[in-house]
């Protein structure tokens, strides 16, 4: 049986069993507030984000990178145990 779960008067639909790396269909309540998360979240970068050159960026990004694949690959080692 094909399970769904509501969350937040109806923000999303999760219509899949499994609950790492599901798959979410957003209601327009859920978009419209996804946007607004967006916005607020590319202004707090405007205004935090302008202490670093783009070399400090570029680097703190390749750091983040290394970082999310490390956690990603211990994730997929923890599930093989």
């Amino acid at each position: 049986a094909e399970k769904s779960i509501w969350i937040d008067k109806n923000l999303f639909i999760d219509n899949t069993k499994k609950k790492y790396n599901a798959f979410i269909i957003l209601t327009s309540k859920g978009k419209e507030i996804g946007k607004a998360i967006e916005r607020k979240a590319n202004h707090v970068f405007e205004v935090c984000g302008s202490v670093l050159t783009k070399e400090e960026r570029a680097n703190f990004y390749d750091s983040l990178e290394k970082i999310s694949s490390a956690l990603i690959d211990y994730v997929d080692c923890s599930k093989e145990k």
